[in-house]
């Protein structure tokens, strides 16, 4: 199941650059998933660095695209994402998630009370 799960946000990470797809994918149901993979990974879990990457982009590129859909979809979920934003700097055990968790901070720290 991992393996096709993590194909699937390949595609996820693919299709952003399709016109029209950006919003579609901010009413999708697997948007908390993709958040939830944008967080530290203890060594073990290093096998999944690309798709965990590929999750930082299309969470980064989705706050670039609607920042207060993003946070309303996420927060509605239960997602902390104000929390989340305190915590960016956990991200430095990978320089491109790290890089993409700042630049998700940037579009909505400012949004988030």
């Amino acid at each position: 199941f991992h393996e096709v799960a993590h194909q699937a946000i390949l595609l996820f990470e693919h299709l952003l650059h399709i016109p029209g797809y950006k919003s579609a994918m901010m009413e999708s149901n697997a948007l908390p998933f993709l958040f939830s993979m944008v967080e530290y990974v203890p060594e073990p879990f290093y096998a999944t660095i690309h798709v965990r990457r590929a999750c930082a982009y299309i969470i980064a590129s989705l706050a670039k695209h609607d920042s207060v859909a993003l946070i309303k979809k996420l927060e509605s979920n239960g997602d902390d994402v104000l929390g989340w934003t305190n915590r960016v700097h956990e991200l430095r055990f990978d320089s491109q998630i790290h890089q993409l968790g700042e630049e998700t901070r940037s579009n909505l720290v400012g949004l988030l009370v």
